[in-house]
């Protein structure tokens, strides 16, 4: 599989994360001033997640590049259009998330300046808004290529953002005074569950 041959299922979900992550690019400058960076904020680091993001897109779209195959079953094209609607509702709440945040976003672990508890929003329903509409966009993605590499990275996302959530939750629980009363009220990723 090429870039070419991929479904137009695969290619709206291409398209949504690519107009998603340049909307994030422009927005990285509106964010205030970092006053306690948790272990995180080397450049080499930010690069790392920069080549990391690039591969999980290869991985999930061409997997060729990367010396892995892809099977031979038929996708369905129910399964495509599942996948983005699903990829379309984890992009967007993912951005109405980024928006609530304001200027209180990172993509480190950071104590912002005058950095608050945001609880507008999606982060009346659940702690990491960001970090649900990214898993469910690479669902998404994933289910448009069915292949189990793409399925793979949607594991390996989730661990990341789950041991990533723990890090920020002991560095507002100790920070921030309110954290620790919103933790108890509001669940991380799932309304009522998780």
């Amino acid at each position: 599989m090429t870039v070419a041959s991929l479904s137009p299922y695969s290619w709206i979900t291409l398209m949504i994360w690519i107009g998603c992550l340049a909307w994030l690019a422009a927005g990285a400058r509106t964010a205030n001033q970092n006053v306690h960076v948790s272990g995180q904020g080397s450049v080499l680091l930010r690069i790392f997640k920069i080549l990391s993001l690039v591969f999980l897109f290869v991985v999930i779209y061409c997997p060729q590049w990367v010396h892995l195959r892809r099977p031979a079953a038929h996708r369905s094209p129910v399964t495509g259009l599942v996948g983005v609607l699903l990829c379309f509702a984890g992009i967007s709440l993912l951005i109405l998330a980024r928006r609530a945040l304001g200027r209180n976003w990172s993509d480190l672990v950071v104590l912002k300046s005058d950095h608050e508890v945001v609880q507008r929003g999606p982060y009346r329903c659940v702690r990491h808004p960001l970090y649900v509409g990214g898993i469910l966009g690479f669902l998404g993605s994933a289910l448009t290529v069915d292949t189990p590499a793409a399925y793979t990275v949607v594991a390996v996302c989730f661990v990341g953002l789950f041991v990533k959530s723990r890090k920020e939750e002991a560095l507002l629980s100790q920070q921030l005074p309110g954290y620790a009363s919103y933790k108890r009220r509001v669940k991380a990723f799932i309304p009522f569950v998780l």
